[in-house]
């Protein structure tokens, strides 16, 4: 079981920047890597491990962060696939729960 959260704009700025890093490869090396990166950030638990925070006074922290990365690439691409998959029906979900009433109510 996996249970996802949702990211800060400093959280996602941090994986945007961080993809500088590897501009010079391969289109799909890059978006694999996105799309662990992605992983490594929103996921907060599997099987009941939770993964280790990567903010640190509201800032990712780097080491933090890359002992998540690295946790997530000891999985087989396989399970990697379908965690993504379960990623993009939760993002589906946060996205359905901020309709436009959401934005009109309040």
């Amino acid at each position: 079981s996996v249970s996802f959260r949702t990211l800060s704009s400093a959280e996602d700025l941090f994986i945007k920047r961080r993809l500088t890093e590897v501009k010079t490869e391969v289109v799909r090396y890059v978006e694999d890597r996105f799309m662990i990166m992605q992983l490594a950030a929103h996921i907060h638990s599997i099987n009941g491990e939770i993964l280790p925070k990567c903010l640190v006074d509201q800032k990712v922290d780097q080491t933090l962060f890359n002992e998540r990365f690295e946790r997530i690439t000891q999985f087989p691409v396989a399970v990697v696939e379908r965690l993504w998959v379960h990623w993009v029906w939760f993002q589906s979900r946060v996205n359905d729960a901020l309709d436009d009433d959401f934005l009109t109510v309040g």
